[in-house]
This record gives C-alpha cells, structure tokens and sequence, in this order.
C-alpha cells in the first residue's frame, strides 16, 4: 500500500481512512436517532413512516459506507462501496414520497400513479449500478440530485407557494441546506489528509440530516393529528 495513503493500524489491523469512516459514524447516529424518534411520534400519516425509512435506509448506506467503502476498501474494493449505494436509492426513493405526499396535488400525482413512475427510475438506478460501465459514485450523485432538488424541494417549494405556511418554506431550507455537502465534496475543500473533503462534508451531511429531522418533525406535528391511544 502506498505509505502517502490515508491509513491507520490498530492493534495490527489497518484502518483505510479512518477520519473518513468515524465521521461516517457521526451520520449514522444523526440517522438512528431521526428514524427512531420518527418512528415513535404519535401522527397519523403516511410521510412519519416514509420520513423514518428514509433516516433508516440513509443511516445503512453510511454505516456499510464506512466499514467497507472506507475502513476496508483495500480488502473489499468496489463491491465494498456498492454496498453503500445500493441502500442510498431506497433512502431518496422514500423521500421523494414522502415530499409528494405533502403536496396540495397529492391526488392528481396520485392518479398520474408518481409511484410507479418512481419506482421505475428506482428499478433503473439498480440497473445502471449492475452494469460496470455505468457503476460510479457519479450515478449516485445524480439520482439524489434527481431525488432530492428535482423532486422533493420542487415539490415542496410548489407547496410552499400555495400554502404561504412556514413549516413549508422551513423544508424548503433544510432541503437546500442538504446540498452543501455535496458542493464542499466538488469543490474538495480539505484542511488536512485527515480531514480532507470527505471528512468535512460527512460532519456537514450529518448536521443536514439533525436539521432535516428538525424540520420534518415540526412538519408532521403541525399538519398531522396525533394518534388515538
């Protein structure tokens, strides 16, 4: 292994970059804890679980991402981080129903059947990933770009427009904010081999994710009624 490569050993096992998998962990946790306190919120509504799932399936994709993306890669190699993408899909696939669900047109999408129309591009996705040609972390950065700007801020900046609530306008924000990641992981902003731009976008991603959860919880307590006990 070249000596210049961001490396650890402990206890004789050697760690591939090791800030990049711990910060990993950080969004893991941000991820559990959405998804459980999602899960364990009273309202009746189908974007809690849709919410929740996401959270569950984001935290999976990282935690894969981390221990066989990262940590291991020169033991797994690229099968080591398709673990992670293949459960990365699923994540944005609930989020763009759950962003759907909340729109005034929800029945128009409804009868339009936008679930069919996003499990194809789900199904397609899974496709592209099977063939080597197209297997890239490239693709996975399109369908959140897809998922996330196209889909759920567009669908909820429409809603916004229509309701002047401010619970959408909120989710508006926490869905821009989730870009910022991904524009320090383009522009490789690093302060040190480790904490490079992978690292640093993995603390923001995990903040992105608190603020997201924030939102959504206020989201699903303001239009949703509570559960009857």
């Amino acid at each position: 292994m070249n000596p210049e490569e961001n490396f650890i050993t402990l206890y004789g096992v050697l760690i591939q970059e090791p800030m990049t998998a711990l910060t990993d962990f950080l969004t893991v946790g941000v991820c559990l804890f959405a998804f459980i306190k999602l899960y364990q919120l009273k309202r009746t509504s189908r974007p809690r679980i849709w919410f929740a799932l996401y959270f569950l399936f984001l935290a999976i994709s990282t935690f894969n991402a981390a221990i066989f993306g990262h940590a291991f890669l020169y033991i797994f190699g690229i099968p080591g981080k398709v673990s992670g993408w293949i459960f990365a899909a699923p994540a944005v696939f609930y989020l763009e129903n759950a962003s759907l669900y909340c729109n005034p047109k929800y029945k128009f999408l409804k009868d339009k059947n936008w679930i069919g129309i996003l499990l194809i591009k789900l199904l397609l996705f899974y496709f592209l990933l099977w063939m080597p040609e197209t297997r890239s972390f490239e693709l996975v950065k399109i369908n959140s770009a897809i998922g996330i700007a196209l889909i759920s801020l567009g669908s909820f900046i429409y809603t916004w427009v229509k309701t002047k609530k401010k619970v959408h306008r909120n989710m508006c924000l926490a869905l821009l904010l989730c870009f910022l990641p991904g524009i320090v992981y383009q522009l490789e902003i690093s302060f040190h081999l480790f904490f490079n731009h992978n690292d640093i976008s993995h603390v923001l991603m995990a903040g992105c994710c608190y603020v997201l959860y924030r939102n959504i919880r206020t989201l699903l307590e303001a239009e949703y009624p509570p559960l009857e006990v």
